[in-house]
């Protein structure tokens, strides 16, 4: 039985896209991200709303492995199956992750810290094998790295993550201009006239390293966060 809260918000996003041409893929999209999963109890006032039967919303939300019809774990844990990441050894990732969470695809660790689910290229083949956990892709992972983010996962749900002697921008911010000094010193050194062009040429520089690797360094923090090393 779903709560009032959550027919509630289920409503409000009918009201919003129920008009709109080609709705059902947005609406599915928007009660998931809201609630976590579209639940099936759903189905009645969608196939009212949109005109269409129950047996037409089921087949729509069953036919796209992305959409959940149970609630997820705190994290999901996403395990790329498509050929690239299958030459590099994502079948062995898949095993292993099966065998040290105890679960199988589309389900849940007992204590709701993470779903296993398979995804169909990350587009980071150059990085193969990749996972997901939640919106974070990692690449050319292998069983340490896995034992990294389920460790993360563990502890961050236990409440374990007051930790850390930084947050996380100033981190991302420290490696980016480490990385920026050592290329410096490395390629830059013996050209540097001290001009303004340069050291606007500087700053662009290690705010592309930012931007670019940004995201990873985010998902580095937290794992090194949890792992006590940061």
């Amino acid at each position: 039985m779903l709560s009032e809260t959550k027919l509630q918000k289920i409503e409000e996003h009918l009201t919003v896209l129920k008009d709109k041409p080609g709705a059902l893929l947005p609406l599915m999209h928007a009660i998931q991200d809201d609630l976590g999963y579209i639940p099936e109890e759903s189905y009645g006032p969608i196939s009212k709303a949109l005109s269409l039967s129950v047996a037409e919303v089921h087949g729509f939300v069953t036919f796209y492995h992305h959409f959940r019809t149970k609630p997820s774990g705190k994290h999901i844990l996403q395990i790329c199956r498509a050929e690239s990441c299958q030459s590099m050894g994502s079948e062995n990732i898949e095993a292993y992750c099966k065998e040290k969470l105890g679960i199988d695809y589309h389900q849940t660790t007992e204590d709701k810290s993470i779903t296993l689910e398979p995804v169909y290229c990350l587009g980071n083949c150059a990085c193969s094998p990749a996972v997901m956990i939640d919106n974070d892709v990692i690449g050319r992972v292998n069983e340490d790295k896995i034992d990294d983010l389920i460790a993360f996962a563990i502890r961050e749900i236990k409440g374990d993550f007051n930790i850390c002697k930084y947050t996380v921008d100033s981190y991302v911010g420290a490696v980016a201009a480490n990385t920026i000094e050592h290329m410096y010193w490395d390629f830059f050194s013996d050209i540097d006239d001290g001009s303004e062009e340069w050291i606007k040429m500087y700053d662009t520089m290690e705010k592309y390293i930012f931007d670019k690797f940004g995201q990873e360094l985010r998902v580095n923090w937290q794992i090194n966060c949890l792992m006590g090393r940061v």
